[in-house]
């Protein structure tokens, strides 16, 4: 009976020359493509004074793009996470793609330290201070009583943190993928700060 052996990873010399301009790249494509739902919305759902006059949009919280329009921050969020899941079922297809692994995890965790701040005010003070996506998206429900938005901002959460479980569990090309995996998630921040500040010419025109 022939013996399972485990999938070769790449080298580290590869991994750093291929790994590390597919995650740029990712950046880049998820910055450009919720800016542009942010604008969709605004101007198919929000059209008023000042309603399209707004400043790029970072994942990271660099600048909201929603205008305090839910309809738009919805849109934002729902191109985030179609990219994620989209890119993911590519990644299943071909799993040794640094690209698809990319977009799929930048996509599910660029939205993670909002939804679990979000979700924890909900549930501690039943409320939240916080002004993104997800907070005003919730403002669509309409509803005063915080028991709706906490159950859908706790079931969101969970979502987006076993989906991204699951994008790193899968990732068997890259060796030590979870150190390597809360190292990106910690500095995306300031990748998506970089990254934007590069793109911020070309999308503003």
């Amino acid at each position: 009976m022939a013996l399972i052996e485990d999938e070769p990873t790449y080298p580290p010399r590869k991994l750093l020359l291929v790994g590390l301009p597919a995650l740029l790249l990712a950046v880049g494509i998820s910055l450009v493509v919720h800016e542009e739902a942010h604008l969709f919305g605004l101007s198919t759902f929000c059209q008023g004074p000042g309603g399209l006059s707004v400043s790029a949009v970072s994942l990271g919280g660099i600048e909201n793009g929603s205008d305090g329009c839910g309809m738009s921050a919805l849109a934002g969020q729902a191109a985030t996470l179609c990219l994620a899941f989209l890119s993911f079922a590519l990644f299943l297809r071909y799993p040794r793609n640094l690209f698809l692994a990319s977009m799929a995890f930048v996509n599910v965790t660029a939205r993670l330290p909002e939804t679990v701040t979000v979700f924890l005010q909900y549930l501690i003070h039943n409320g939240t201070t916080l002004h993104v996506d997800e907070s005003v998206s919730l403002s669509l429900i309409g509803l005063a009583d915080p028991t709706i938005p906490t159950v859908i901002m706790c079931f969101y959460t969970l979502l987006l943190l076993f989906f991204a479980i699951i994008v790193v569990h899968d990732l068997k090309s890259v060796r030590f993928k979870w150190p390597i995996a809360f190292a990106v998630f910690g500095l995306m921040g300031y990748i998506e700060y970089g990254v934007m500040w590069v793109l911020r010419p070309i999308v503003t025109g």
